[in-house]
């Protein structure tokens, strides 16, 4: 008897969550469309079938008006519609209009006496104004983000357009710390719960339908200041598919700072392609998914190859043989070395360094096979007549190499006007390479390198059923995987193992090497992270 009493409680409770009121549904990016219909006295009509039909798909969706003459479609595919209904003895009522992104549209439907004329259309009813929310929010339909005009194809480029967010150093809102904000794609979050940052590749700018953000007064079903809802592109009822590539290359035409020190432009490269295609699943003689059954697909690439100049202090050849007789300070004062083998443990003395009857010279068998692995990888001065402690030697192109791709596939299919289903997958990859990350450019190019991967993947599914006019059902399942990595060196290889020092986690990539004894900071370090 316990345990019946405990059950049924528990059961009461799961079908009142399933069968929550349409005002709650959650971080979906669907909208809804209601209203009332009423006559033109202003008395509510019971019992009027209204129609909400996709242009694009033609996919129907049907509801009666209830007692209080309210009419309710939960659950809408954003994009554009006809809203029609229907009563006797009155004029058939028709309009257009476009449901947008987790926006609620009110819609009141007002019935005429038929007369001489059988149909009221009306060319758009979308409203201009919520009256329903106090949510500060903007929405970017799919022409502003086409005609927009953005430098490469992030899409979160596009924040730039949003009142009150700003993207100098990371995305801040009204003025709050980075990362008080959520990126949520088809319902699937897109960013770190613990530390807000989003994925290093959003997903392609071709497949985003709608871009809409919520910045202030958000409602309670999100969990942080900001959020930003995006929704993918479905198929139609027709085959429509895109092809673009744009190049921007250095060769076209450069220019340059009057203090830059380079005879020949820093290199630049950049590469983005990228295609998609939609429409009805159509097997020949099999089946024929005009106004039932969609399909998306889309691919993007990016690929940059660019480099900076930069100025650096690398050792002379004279000190790479052990000679540094040349060694002064700032004042140009000499710097005596000495010759930690020689301490006097009484004292603490030691003698300077000497070699054939010269000071500050070091027996080049015995440099170390570290020292000469370091210089056997860092280039030769080219800027003559410069003591490196002085000033720097070295003017050399920092490259680096970015690659990315992300594609992502979408179904939606219609049961029945009660069931409609719809799935996105979406994978996505960025590749940094950067052969000089802080430092000196060196001549195997990958000393002194890092290597940045971050993968991601994410997934959408949504299934709606409408029991009735005052019931329906809406299960939403999403999930994101990201896994981030950060290498150093030749991919795999254990450089401290081979140069003999400490690797007490068994670690492929460089060791830290904060100072190899000329100049100061990252103009003469490696220091990757592995």
């Amino acid at each position: 008897m316990t345990n019946q009493l405990f059950r049924r409680p528990v059961l009461l409770f799961l079908l009142a969550f399933l069968l929550a009121v349409p005002s709650t549904y959650g971080q979906s990016s669907v909208g809804s469309v209601r209203g009332t219909v009423q006559d033109a006295t202003g008395a509510v009509i019971p019992n009027v079938t209204v129609v909400l039909t996709n242009t694009t798909t033609k996919v129907e969706q049907k509801t009666q008006s209830n007692e209080a003459g309210i009419y309710v479609f939960p659950s809408v595919n954003l994009g554009p519609y006809t809203l029609q209904a229907e009563a006797s003895g009155m004029a058939k009522f028709l309009v257009t209009l476009t449901v947008q992104t987790a926006t609620s549209s009110t819609i009141d439907i007002e019935l005429k006496p038929a007369g001489t004329s059988t149909t009221v259309t009306v060319v758009d009813v979308t409203p201009v104004l919520k009256t329903d929310t106090q949510t500060m929010s903007s929405t970017l339909e799919r022409t502003r983000i086409e005609q927009l005009p953005i430098n490469g194809r992030n899409i979160t480029n596009l924040l730039a357009t949003v009142p009150g967010i700003n993207q100098d150093d990371g995305i801040r809102i009204f003025g709050a710390r980075v990362g008080t904000h959520d990126l949520i794609l088809d319902g699937a979050a897109l960013t770190d719960a613990l530390y807000g940052g989003a994925i290093t590749r959003p997903p392609s700018l071709d497949s985003i339908e709608e871009f809409h953000v919520e910045v202030n007064s958000t409602s309670a079903r999100y969990a942080r200041q900001a959020t930003i809802l995006m929704t993918t592109k479905s198929g139609t009822n027709e085959l429509h598919g895109s092809l673009f590539e744009t190049n921007r290359n250095s060769g076209y035409g450069v220019a340059r700072q009057r203090q830059s020190t380079w005879t020949k432009p820093a290199k630049l490269n950049r590469n983005e392609y990228g295609a998609t295609i939609g429409g009805p699943v159509w097997i020949p003689n099999l089946y024929n998914g005009r106004g039932r059954t969609f399909w998306f697909f889309n691919y993007e690439g990016y690929k940059l190859r660019t480099e900076s100049i930069g100025t650096y202090r690398v050792p002379t050849e004279k000190m790479r043989n052990g000679d540094f007789s040349e060694l002064v300070t700032g004042a140009g004062a000499p710097i005596t070395i000495y010759d930690p083998l020689t301490t006097n443990l009484a004292t603490g003395a030691r003698q300077p360094f000497a070699y054939q009857g010269q000071f500050n010279r070091i027996d080049p068998a015995r440099i170390s096979p570290f020292a000469k692995y370091l210089y056997g990888v860092l280039p030769l001065p080219n800027v003559p007549g410069v003591n490196p402690l002085l000033g720097a030697n070295l003017i050399a192109p920092a490259p680096r190499a970015d690659d990315q791709y992300t594609w992502g596939a979408r179904f939606d299919h219609r049961f029945s006007d009660k069931d409609m289903i719809f799935g996105r997958i979406t994978k996505s990859m960025a590749t940094n390479f950067r052969p000089a990350s802080g430092g000196v450019p060196t001549l195997d190019g990958f000393g002194n390198s890092r290597t940045n991967l971050n993968p991601n993947k994410s997934l959408s599914m949504e299934w709606m059923h409408t029991f009735s006019s005052k019931f329906y059902n809406q299960v939403t399942f999403s999930a994101s995987r990201r896994k981030d990595s950060n290498t150093s060196g030749e991919p795999g290889r254990k450089y401290t193992d081979e140069l003999g020092l400490p690797n007490p986690n068994n670690t492929a990539g460089y060791p830290v090497i904060n100072n190899i004894g000329v100049g100061t900071g990252a103009g003469n370090y490696f220091q990757p992270v592995n």
